[in-house]
């Protein structure tokens, strides 16, 4: 059991896809407001916590309103590609490794769910994988 705020927009689609991971039994640690966390993304990583709003600056975020889920960050890390190096992967110490349980792939059934209704995944960004990272386009 957990709680997750999304924008009213993708409520039928985080439904769907949450009963779809239960059908599945894809793993997640845990479903927390980020509130819990005092708004820091960070924190929240730390505690592999899923989550989507999150109280931060519009213009670069779509969590900032409600239109991006973050889904168990320690399995699913963000790791800097080259010429970004400089920047630190998160949550510190994690390790990609899809052997375990909750860890998406490019095959997962969870990631082609996503995608087969519009969400964009972190994984593939151009400046980082933010593995845990879907959003709606």
């Amino acid at each position: 059991q957990g709680q997750v705020l999304v924008n009213k927009k993708i409520a039928d689609d985080i439904i769907d896809i949450f009963n779809f991971m239960l059908e599945v039994k894809f793993p997640i640690y845990q479903v927390i407001p980020i509130v819990r966390y005092e708004w820091n993304d960070e924190k929240s990583m730390e505690a592999n916590n899923t989550y989507s709003f999150c109280y931060r600056n519009i213009t670069y975020s779509k969590h900032a309103r409600g239109m991006a889920i973050d889904i168990n960050p320690k399995q699913n890390p963000l790791i800097w590609k080259e010429g970004f190096k400089h920047r630190k992967n998160v949550p510190e110490g994690a390790i990609y490794n899809p052997e375990i349980p909750g860890t998406f792939t490019r095959e997962s059934p969870v990631v082609l769910k996503f995608k087969s209704l519009g969400y964009k995944w972190g994984h593939e960004f151009r400046r980082n994988s933010d593995t845990h990272h879907f959003e709606k386009r």
